[in-house]
């Protein structure tokens, strides 16, 4: 190459699956906006181009709510039922006539999930929201209890009586069941105003239901068909190996994650027309705990055997087949982050732990499934880039230096403060006294130190950022955080 002249050259790069994605259980812990927005930016900076949020779910170990009480059977299932968390993150204006409200306090506005689905198509990733029945519906249990599964649970080992208050009546209330969750979907999907207009993929859910076999297939069916009438691609959770029967499931071009190879296996959904999704559970499922363990459902997923060992059509590492990479009918693969631990077995993780948990897992994803020869062999072996956070984005919550602040009797002049005094103690702050435009989130590299005396009874707020909060008082009286 001369001072003067340009060599002439060719670069060619291109993936060797299409499907490169994430899963976001935001239906159990709320994962803010921002953290969407940061997530969303490092999946493109990595080249990845499918986000699944899983939109609705609740606390799974339902029998734990009933330790150390002795009720009946009825009372058990009312008792969860009233005290059990659960998650509807989407703005709905669905209501019960026992007055539940569908959606949960902590949820994305109309107008949020607009934005989610714009910026995604300016990333070029596919949105795909999940609204996961008929299990996992508790927020659609609580709505309609009358719609409470009634049906055996025999079939199925271990599975306690209470159960049944996160799963939908698929055997004596089947049509009027699907009328209810068709009358969601149409509130979320139909007119220009709908909270997920413009998405071109829906994901039912449709895992781990212990009801009737074949009432299940009719539903699948029966749900595959609707999506697929809106002129959407349906996409669900991999289950028929599990649920065989004589009722017809068309999965002709639907696409299939396969979680788990028990429930289904992937020759079988491809034989059936599907397009299939390698997010088997072991390596690619992260469930937070904050143990810092890394294996299968650990607080990390196995980010490193599913370097070494893992591609988008090799299933072996849950037990699984090594099909042919060139299976037009294998799309790609993906990992998940599933926040299992709320409730009962809350940790206290917010969504900067949650988005540590997803990055570390997708740099992996994010390499196995576009391919190249030119890769590190192994995960020991990996270089990673100059610049790991992809740019515009803050995951670490860093805070500039112009921007950390020290507030006494002397600066306080300096911030738009409303109510506060100066005393010669210091400042005095009342119940409606504010200080705003200081810096929103910060993360764990930063301290906040405060010499403050509390008085009054009450709950008392110190700071708050979006739906963060740091109580020098709880409601019960304590030093605590909300995040």
């Amino acid at each position: 190459m001369g001072e003067n002249d340009l060599q002439n050259g060719e670069i060619r790069d291109f993936p060797s699956f299409s499907h490169r994605g994430f899963m976001l259980d935001t239906g159990r812990k709320f994962i803010p906006y921002d953290t969407l927005v940061d997530i969303m930016l490092n999946m493109a900076y990595y080249k990845m181009n499918d986000l699944q949020l899983h939109l609705n779910d609740n606390y799974i170990f339902l029998e734990k709510h009933l330790e150390g009480k002795h009720l009946s059977q009825q009372e058990e299932l009312d008792y969860v039922l009233k005290n059990a968390k659960t998650g509807f993150r989407v703005e709905t204006d669905v209501v019960g006539e026992n007055g539940e409200k569908l959606t949960s306090d902590e949820h994305y506005t109309k107008e949020e999930m607009q934005q989610i689905i714009k910026l995604a198509k300016a990333l070029h990733i596919n949105l795909v929201p999940e609204i996961d029945t008929p299990g996992h519906a508790l927020s659609f249990v609580k709505v309609r209890p009358d719609l409470m599964y009634k049906g055996s649970l025999s079939d199925y080992r271990g599975k306690h009586n209470v159960e049944r208050v996160a799963m939908l009546d698929l055997d004596n209330k089947y049509e009027e069941t699907l009328a209810f969750v068709k009358s969601v979907y149409d509130k979320l999907l139909d007119g220009e105003d709908a909270p997920l207009h413009g998405v071109s993929t829906v994901h039912i859910g449709t895992d781990e239901y212990y009801g009737s076999r074949e009432s299940y297939r009719r539903y699948v069916n029966d749900m595959i068909q609707y999506i697929k009438g809106k002129g959407l691609t349906p996409r669900i959770w991999g289950s028929l190996s599990a649920k065989p029967g004589t009722t017809p499931v068309d999965w002709k071009d639907v696409e299939v994650d396969i979680w788990s190879i028990g429930w289904q296996r992937p020759a079988a959904a491809i034989a059936q027309g599907a397009k299939i999704i390698n997010i088997t559970d072991i390596p690619t499922y992260s469930v937070p705990s904050g143990s810092n363990s890394q294996g299968g459902y650990g607080d990390y997923a196995n980010y490193e055997t599913q370097y070494n060992r893992w591609t988008p059509n090799d299933f072996s590492t849950g037990g699984g087949p090594r099909l042919e990479a060139s299976n037009p009918n294998i799309l790609g693969g993906g990992h998940a982050v599933w926040n299992d631990n709320i409730d009962l077995h809350e940790t206290g993780l917010t969504s900067y732990d949650i988005f540590k948990r997803f990055f570390k897992s997708m740099q992996s994803t994010a390499e196995r499934t576009w391919g190249s020869d030119r890769a590190a062999k192994t995960y020991a072996e990996r270089v990673q880039p100059a610049s790991v956070y992809a740019p515009q984005s803050n995951p670490d919550k860093t805070v500039a230096e112009e921007d950390l602040f020290k507030i006494n009797p002397e600066t306080v002049k300096d911030y738009l403060a409303k109510k506060v005094q100066k005393t010669e103690a210091g400042l005095n702050f009342e119940k409606d006294s504010t200080i705003e435009g200081l810096v929103g989130d910060a993360g764990p590299s930063h301290v906040l130190k405060l010499d403050v005396t509390v008085t009054g009874d009450g709950e008392q707020t110190f700071s708050t950022s979006g739906n963060n909060q740091l109580y020098l008082a709880d409601k019960d009286g304590y030093l605590a955080y909300k995040f």
